[in-house]
């Protein structure tokens, strides 16, 4: 399971740089900052997922980070409301769902799977 949140992780950072290098930096501050949670969330993420993490580093971050997964969850619903309606671009669908599934699974892991509980070595 912490693999596939770790290539979830991956493939939302790589798709949310692609959008910002073809579609620009958003002008709304509210915009700037969702973009940001973007980019810094999944390699957070990824760093507290890797093994060589799990040490005492990783113990500490895995329950803020997970909330940060969960508020960056919400921050996905909340611009998907306020940017109704959709762009008719190919990719839009995809690009939503994987930047829904990385923080949902990575939140998911981080609570039930921390490193500081004896189970999370299995």
């Amino acid at each position: 399971m912490k693999t596939i949140a770790a290539i979830c992780n991956l493939l939302a950072w790589f798709a949310t740089c692609f959008v910002l290098v073809t579609d620009g930096v958003p002008a709304s501050w509210a915009y700037v900052l969702f973009s940001v949670a973007l980019v810094l969330v999944p390699l957070v993420t990824l760093f507290v997922l890797v093994p060589e993490a799990t040490s005492r580093v990783g113990r500490v971050l895995a329950k803020p980070v997970a909330v940060a997964n969960l508020v960056l969850l919400a921050s996905v619903g909340w611009a998907l409301v306020d940017q109704y309606p959709h762009p008719n671009e190919q990719g839009f669908l995809l690009y939503v769902a994987l930047i829904i599934l990385a923080p949902t699974i990575s939140a998911v892991v981080l609570l039930r799977f921390s490193p500081s509980r004896p189970e999370a070595t299995a």
